[in-house]
Formats: structure tokens, C-alpha cells, sequence
């Protein structure tokens, strides 16, 4: 393998956050891959499997838990990490305990490379 960079894929419909977090994520010196819907996710899934997906929550059509359960019905034990991204806490502590993680937004810099640290190896220099 040439590039020894982890892949991270972000899914979010907001192009805005899309854009944010590919810019942070490089400061990782991560590769990002990006998608803008959940089934968008699926299809560069079915591509190759990146070392961590950053879901977000609320989408139109597939929403986060719609993605990532059709991520763990076609991956089972090969899907990747899956860290949920939501502007409001889980109402249902069940509903936060389907995902690896997960961070509310808004977050910093320093708290996004703590929360990943578990997954995929953050280079912050």
C-alpha cells in the first residue's frame, strides 16, 4: 500500500459540514472520503471499506440509523467503526449505544481528535 494514511468517510447532507470536517480531518493527516446522503455512503462502502465513517443523524431519505443498519446487515462483523455526529443528544440511551461513539455538534478541533483517537491514528503536528 503506497499511502499508510487511514480513510475516514463522512457522510452529511450539509455540504458546509461535509467541507468542515474534511479540512479537520486532513489537519489529522487522514484521507476523507465523502458522501452526501446515505445511500451515497453505501455505494463508496461497496467500494472499499474505510477505517472509520463519521455518520450524521438527520438526513433526508436514509437517515444515520438507517444507514448505519443497513451498514452492519450487509458488513456484519467487517463493518468499519461508525461514530454518529447529531446537533442534540439521543433522546434513548439505546439509540447511542448502536454506534461506536458519537459527538454533538457543535465540537472543537481538540474534541474530534479525542473522540476519534480509539479508531483511526490522529496526527495532529
Amino acid at each position: 500500500m503506497s499511502d499508510a494514511r487511514q480513510t475516514v468517510l463522512v457522510v452529511d447532507d450539509d455540504p458546509a459540514q461535509r467541507g468542515l470536517l474534511e479540512r479537520v480531518l486532513g489537519l489529522f493527516d487522514l484521507n476523507v472520503q465523502l458522501a452526501a446522503s446515505g445511500q451515497e455512503a453505501l455505494d463508496q462502502l461497496a467500494r472499499s471499506l474505510p477505517d472509520l465513517v463519521l455518520l450524521d443523524m438527520q438526513m433526508p431519505d436514509m437517515n444515520g440509523f438507517e444507514t448505519l443498519s443497513e451498514i452492519k446487515r450487509i458488513y456484519g462483523d467487517q463493518s468499519p467503526p461508525v461514530v454518529g455526529l447529531s446537533g442534540a443528544p439521543f433522546g434513548d440511551p439505546d439509540q447511542a449505544a448502536v454506534f461506536d461513539d458519537y459527538i454533538l455538534k457543535p465540537f472543537s478541533i481538540s474534541q474530534l481528535g479525542d473522540r476519534l483517537k480509539p479508531y483511526v491514528n490522529i496526527n495532529s503536528d
